[in-house]
């Protein structure tokens, strides 16, 4: 189902964010993919919608609309590329997760690795909150707690009060230090190790960064894995199960957004 409530916010805010002469272009190219979109013309609508992206907008309507217009194609990959994508911006959106459980659901196989510690603790919050969220309540109970620090090292406390005060700054920064942790989590593996989805109808994993070493096992359509490193035109991935092997850059796409 076609999100187009949103259009006439995200217009707005193409108007009062973008240079003058830009807001009419991305606008007018939102307009045509739009336009494709409900004429059914999904080849069109999904080179519309990608343009418009191509020139700086994030909007979670836009990627589902854009994983829609993919999906109608046939193209799954794409179109959970674009899910994820949306999820990323709106994470608890039950519509959108609903779309990528269809998605997984007809696949051929796998979903992003959970093997180590970083994999779980990045997930424990991945799914709820997005990075900006998760950011900003760091900064906030960080500040609280410092401001409840002062107070409670100032000399014009008493006694009883300032044992309160110690007992609340135990309390917070047994709060602080776990969402500093969780954030740093998420911030180095979504740069370190980020996920990608395959978007070919079939590659093959290999031995090493190039046609010429040892063919390990195939991937399919809309397979999740985390890149670990890229060399020339070559990507080290990890699948689930904690298997390695080395796959054409051309095949995945990252699922991180610009924002």
């Amino acid at each position: 189902m076609m999100k187009s409530a949103f259009l006439l916010l995200i217009l707005m805010v193409i108007w009062f964010g973008s240079p003058l002469h830009a807001q009419d272009e991305i606008a007018r190219l939102l307009q045509i993919a739009e336009s494709d979109y409900k004429a059914g013309d999904w080849s069109a609508a999904s080179s519309g919608f990608e343009a418009v992206i191509d020139r700086g907008v994030s909007d979670s309507a836009i990627y589902v609309n854009l994983g829609h217009a993919y999906a109608q194609q046939g193209r799954v990959g794409l179109a959970l590329l674009n899910y994820r994508r949306a999820q990323r911006l709106v994470p608890r959106d039950p519509e959108i997760l609903g779309y990528m459980a269809s998605i997984i659901a007809d696949r051929r196989d796998q979903s992003l690795p959970d093997n180590s510690w970083l994999d779980q603790l990045y997930r424990l919050t991945a799914d709820l909150v997005t990075e900006d969220e998760l950011g900003g309540m760091t900064l906030l109970m960080w500040n609280v707690t410092f401001a409840v620090v002062v107070v409670w090292q100032s000399g014009q406390v008493n006694i009883r009060l300032k044992s309160s005060l110690r007992l609340i700054v135990l309390g917070l920064a047994a709060l602080v230090i776990p969402l500093l942790l969780l954030l740093g989590v998420r911030i180095y593996v979504d740069s370190a190790m980020p996920d990608a989805i395959v978007t070919v109808e079939q590659t093959t994993v290999r031995s090493g960064p190039a046609s010429i070493y040892m063919d390990f096992f195939d991937v399919y359509e809309a397979a999740e894995l985390r890149v670990l490193e890229v060399k020339d035109d070559w990507a080290l991935v990890e699948l689930s199960e904690g298997r390695l092997g080395w796959l054409p850059t051309r095949d995945i796409q990252l699922v991180r957004t610009s924002r």
